[in-house]
């Protein structure tokens, strides 16, 4: 897992530096409601801090200003509601980003609209990179789509259950785990005490993390560090693992400072931390990684 991190980081840093704004990932994220607004800027904010140039989130309109509000970094396009015409701008608008991050925030109400959109996307762009996460998930469980290669989904271990059609049994989640990935082509991230990375004919176990991360949030911290990952990377499994492993380092580090009243903003304070610095054994100061 600890190689994989390695590797993710030494492609962030191969940018040459005439590089322009835009060429070092671009993250669309669909995401936010009323009730959750907060959702898909928490997945924003942590995939800057993993290095990508761009966020930009495409939400309803009140949730927009809100989000707006809360930092000029984030990009906002802002729709009227989640309708049809708001399916057809977000697929189009899809077409410049190197993923797509679906399903944050939206809320139950609109996992019809989550649904449309994923389906919508994956039909004109077979080839685009998406993350499914949150109320997403249950969207992606209606979807009829041609292939699912292309596609990291990161349930927690209920989520997993309802899309594999687990609930009600005694399950091994590892092994409930490789059998689901025999027939999606994509990764599964399944979240919990220790997640589990799954692909076919692989499977990796992060073991990173503290009890302290229950905290509100932090899923969307995860998402948006593997999406991030993957606009600089086509491996969506080492994406994947490696998001893990830096989600819960940072959370580690975020305990030492917080223990249990750690947020996920914490954990976000302490990517750049993790990603690009180490600490020394003698002090609390950082030395940038060479």
């Amino acid at each position: 897992m600890e190689d994989k991190l390695k590797q993710i980081k030494e492609i962030i840093e191969s940018r040459t530096k005439t590089s322009h704004k835009g060429e070092n990932g671009k993250l669309l994220i669909v995401g936010g409601s009323p009730d959750y607004v907060g959702a898909p800027a928490l997945c924003g904010f942590a995939a800057l801090r993993c290095g990508i140039d761009l966020v930009t989130i495409a939400t309803q309109k009140e949730v927009g200003f809100s989000i707006n509000s809360m930092s000029p970094e984030l990009i906002v396009k802002k729709f009227e509601k989640y309708d049809n015409e708001a399916v057809s701008k977000i697929t189009q608008l899809a077409e410049s980003f190197d993923v797509a991050l679906i399903g944050n925030g939206l809320g139950k109400k609109n996992i019809g609209f989550a649904k449309d959109v994923i389906e919508s996307i994956c039909k004109k762009y077979p080839n685009k990179k998406l993350v499914i996460d949150a109320d997403g998930i249950e969207a992606f469980k209606k979807c009829k789509i041609k292939s699912t290669k292309n596609i990291i989904i990161t349930p927690h271990k209920r989520e997993f259950e309802y899309l594999a059609d687990l609930k009600g049994k005694n399950n091994e989640i590892r092994k409930e785990a490789d059998s689901f990935v025999k027939n999606f082509d994509g990764v599964v991230v399944i979240k919990g005490n220790h997640d589990l990375i799954a692909q076919k004919n692989k499977i990796e176990e992060n073991r990173t993390g503290n009890a302290g991360m229950t905290a509100g949030g932090t899923g969307d911290v995860l998402a948006g560090i593997i999406a991030a990952f993957y606009c600089f990377c086509d491996d969506s499994f080492m994406c994947a693992c490696a998001g893990t492993q830096l989600s819960g380092k940072a959370g580690d580090m975020a305990f030492m400072q917080c223990s249990y009243g750690l947020s996920a903003i914490d954990i976000i304070e302490n990517i750049h931390q993790r990603l690009f610095f180490r600490q020394t054994k003698t002090s609390c100061s950082n030395e940038l990684y060479v």
